[in-house]
Formats: structure tokens, C-alpha cells, sequence
């Protein structure tokens, strides 16, 4: 008898085929297995997208804060500066 022999439009070794000792049970382990995966994976990228996201966010208004400082350390010097001149 050949391994894939055909009943029913299945092969026989099929895991829930006609004629496979699977049970309900089994059945729906494997459909929660099947369709949590892919949601677990989204998940996964999302939460990385969104650390990364964050990450950009706070380094840009690190930079932006220290931008200003600067500026206002140059007003600053040169306000300094012009009262020395004087």
C-alpha cells in the first residue's frame, strides 16, 4: 500500500485527514497554535516599532534641548562680550 494513497481527496498520512486517530482536541491545539503565532509576531514588530519610534523621538528632543542651550549660552557670552567693550 503506497504511503500517499488517496481517500476521500486526502492522503491518508494527513494529520486530520478521513481515517486519522486526531481528536477535537488536537484539532483546536493546533488551530490555536496556527492562529496565535501570526498575532504573537505582529505583536512583536509593533512593539519593536514603536521602541524605535520613541527612541527617534526622544533623541531628536535631546538634541533640539541642546541646540537651545547653546544658543543661549552664545546670547549669553555675547551680551558679556558687549558689556566688556564698553
Amino acid at each position: 500500500m503506497p504511503a500517499l494513497e488517496v481517500k476521500a481527496g486526502m492522503p491518508l498520512r494527513w494529520p486530520f485527514g478521513p481515517g486519522s486517530a486526531s481528536t477535537i482536541h488536537a484539532r483546536v491545539q493546533w488551530l490555536v497554535v496556527v492562529c496565535t503565532v501570526p498575532v504573537f509576531l505582529v505583536a512583536v514588530v509593533l512593539l519593536v516599532l514603536s521602541y524605535q519610534r520613541g527612541r527617534d523621538a526622544l533623541l531628536e528632543s535631546n538634541l533640539q534641548a541642546a541646540r537651545n542651550l547653546v544658543q543661549a549660552v552664545d546670547r549669553e557670552i555675547d551680551a558679556t562680550i558687549r558689556c566688556c567693550r564698553r
